[in-house]
């Protein structure tokens, strides 16, 4: 089922071209055979063998639109923490370990 890559005689910048191309198109086929959701029959998939000790395991790909969501989403959570722990200290009762303290229903009363 595979197929004899192409072969570009005399132009060496097309030939490179094309080969760049294969090798893009060979790499999603290969990606493409792990997806559960590219394929009506599930016996052509491959499974992926999962790694718990992989530094990876149980985060997006890198460099992945996913990775970049996340790394959005933990940014803009930070950032309301941040303002959450300012609103605390601003109107929080001062404690003697100088820390300090409000009542949910305080601080999610204000304005």
């Amino acid at each position: 089922m595979d197929k004899a890559p192409i072969k570009i005689y005399g132009n060496d910048a097309l030939s490179s071209r094309v080969a760049a191309f294969q090798k893009k198109a060979e790499a999603h086929t290969t990606k493409q055979k792990t997806n559960p959701f590219c394929h009506g029959n599930v016996s052509e998939m491959t499974h992926q063998k999962w790694d718990k000790n992989d530094p990876r395991y149980g985060k997006p790909p890198e460099g992945s639109k996913t990775e970049k969501r996340g790394m959005a989403a933990g940014a803009q959570i930070s950032n309301e923490v941040l303002f959450l722990c300012e609103m605390i200290a601003q109107y929080g009762v001062p404690n003697e370990d100088s820390t300090a303290s409000i009542s949910f229903g305080e601080l999610f009363q204000m304005e």
